[in-house]
């Protein structure tokens, strides 16, 4: 992991804390999200890659607003960004 990739995961982390009750940012998040998993895939960072798609399939955007995964998904990013500064250091 470079430190591109370690300030794609501080956005994404950032991203998330917006877009938890807002149905447009959760989407776009969401989008952002799978990009990031494309690109540590093609780059073979698996562990990354799995941590990513763990917080993917929590990861419902909802029409209505409310996110009744916004908890587990934030647990989630809180693993990925710990695991990324491991990498990046």
């Amino acid at each position: 992991m470079n430190q591109s990739d370690f300030e794609e995961v501080e956005r994404l982390c950032a991203l998330h804390d917006t877009a938890s009750c807002d149905y447009s940012h959760c989407e776009r998040f969401y989008k952002e999200l799978a990009q990031f998993l494309d690109v540590m895939e093609d780059a073979k960072q698996w562990k990354v890659a799995d941590v990513v798609m763990e917080a993917l399939v929590n990861c419902v955007p909802n029409p209505s607003g409310t996110c009744k995964t916004a908890d587990r998904v934030k647990a989630t990013m809180r693993k990925l960004h710990a695991l990324a500064s491991k990498m990046a250091a």
